[in-house]
């Protein structure tokens, strides 16, 4: 070869060297005195935020052939559910000078109420009254008690401002000719035998036995008068008798 082509053949060599390296290429020189280029760059893949491919990353190898892979995206992130729903803390009360009644305890007779719910309490309250002279009374059959005992029947009334207790007559004593066994919803818990010349009852307030209306409330049993017949019999065993 000639000297004119061997300096023709070495330039070529010298154009097309850089154009194979930008194209990720590799060349291998004809000539022994050439250098090797290096390795094809690796492209890299990411992730996008919205859980996509990312786009991809090129870098060409340089005279040590080496290459590094494109850096995508952070993965997509899943959100979390809002938290169940929890009563305040809050608690309900009646507006000012208003009466709070008791759990289940109904609207006393001749007041007026309402109810008030915050949060997940409510309470019953009776309405402020205007003040007055008057005071409540309990009605006949009804008798005022500091408050109602366990089993009975009772009412509340109120009149200006004054709340006060009834308990209705059920117990023994108040009707004669019956005898209460046991009040309101005890009677399903009891179980019970009336005597003789007796029937059992059942009514608003409770429940036992009874003797026919016609016997007297008392009959006088003393000696030395005339004795009721009464006295030495098993009939009407809900009479008092004197002795």
């Amino acid at each position: 070869m000639t000297t004119t082509a061997r300096f023709r053949l070495l330039g070529l060599l010298f154009l097309v060297t850089p154009l194979a390296a930008a194209c990720g290429g590799t060349f291998v020189s004809t000539d022994e005195d050439g250098g090797t280029g290096g390795d094809v760059g690796t492209d890299g893949t990411g992730g996008t935020t919205d859980g996509g491919i990312g786009g991809s990353g090129n870098s060409t190898g340089g005279s040590s052939g080496g290459s590094e892979p494109g850096t995508g995206g952070e993965g997509a992130q899943t959100g979390t559910g809002g938290e169940p729903t929890v009563c305040c803390l809050a608690e309900a009360t009646c507006d000012p000078y208003d009466l709070q009644l008791e759990p289940g305890e109904e609207c006393p007779i001749g007041g007026e109420c309402y109810t008030n719910t915050i949060c997940c309490s409510t309470v019953t309250c009776m309405e402020e009254q205007a003040l007055c002279d008057a005071i409540p009374v309990c009605q006949e059959g009804e008798t005022e008690v500091p408050s109602c005992p366990e089993g009975a029947s009772c009412v509340k009334r109120a009149l200006c401002g004054t709340v006060i207790t009834c308990q209705t007559e059920c117990e023994d004593g108040r009707e004669p000719y019956r005898h209460y066994v046991a009040f309101g919803s005890a009677c399903g818990l009891v179980d019970y035998e009336c005597p003789a010349y007796t029937t059992s009852f059942y009514n608003e307030c409770g429940c036992g036995c009874e003797q026919p209306e016609t016997c007297p409330e008392f009959v006088d049993c003393m000696p030395g008068g005339q004795v009721d017949p009464l006295c030495s019999s098993d009939e009407c065993p809900y009479t008092t008798r004197a002795l």
